[in-house]
């Protein structure tokens, strides 16, 4: 597999000496192929629109869009096609919301070629993963954490993010459940519009006296199954309910 990567650095020098460290390193992580040099956020957003790369090198502070609003463009793409971000800035107050955006990586400038190396291998494992069915990205602080979906209890939709239940533990990811929706259909239920829910991890359903229904987890969480969607939980848990 190649792995196509767009820079996005408004400074020409430090564009240059990062395609040159990338290009340094392409053998010990395998192809690479810079597709496109940019220099303000509205070239870096049609440069992905137009190459749809695997990873992005995304400077914060460029004219005519900064690095977040590139990241906000990309909301209408699919997750399984988003590309690996890592953030580069000579700031590091920008860490926190950085990592918010679902960031593989964030370096600091001047950069170095041990942590741009670090930063690939990070990237190229996370679209390694991504791409594998029935795993979840989630982001934290370190980087990002890979859920396996067998280990998940429950997905719960609330704004612009969501919480994934996983036994005791509840962690956060920004996107919408009509991402996982599909992918993760041959082993979660939608029991309501804000909610996935894991089948094997169902213990008991009681029902509600006005059609709707609770689903307890082995977990002992419990998870609302609204009027809509009871019925199809009905025809996977006959003996439940």
């Amino acid at each position: 597999m190649t792995y196509r990567i767009v820079i996005a650095e408004d400074e020409k020098l430090s564009a240059i000496l990062l395609e040159k460290i990338i290009s340094e390193v392409s053998d010990s992580i395998g192809a690479i192929d810079v597709v496109s040099i940019c220099h303000s956020g509205e070239e870096t957003i049609e440069a992905i629109k137009e190459h749809q790369p695997d990873i992005l090198f995304l400077d914060i502070n460029m004219p005519q869009g900064d690095g977040f609003s590139v990241v906000d463009a990309l909301e209408y793409v699919s997750i399984h096609d988003k590309p690996a971000i890592i953030f580069t800035t000579a700031h590091s107050r920008f860490a926190v919301r950085a990592f918010d955006v679902d960031a593989v990586d964030y370096l600091l400038k001047p950069l170095s070629n041990d942590r741009v190396i670090k930063a690939l291998h990070k990237a190229v494992k996370s679209q390694m993963m991504v791409d594998e069915d029935q795993v979840i990205k989630v982001p934290t602080r370190e980087g990002a954490e890979f859920v396996n979906a067998a280990n998940i209890d429950a997905m719960e939709a609330s704004g612009d993010y969501i919480y994934i239940y996983v036994g005791d533990r509840k962690l956060m990811l920004r996107g919408a459940l009509r991402d996982y929706t599909e992918k993760l259909k041959s082993r979660f239920y939608q029991a309501h519009r804000s909610y996935l829910i894991n089948i094997d991890n169902i213990r008991s359903v009681k029902n509600n006296s006005n059609g709707s229904a609770i689903a307890e987890l082995k977990s002992g969480k419990e998870i609302p199954v609204s009027r809509r969607y009871r019925s199809g939980l009905v025809k996977l848990l006959p003996n439940m309910l």
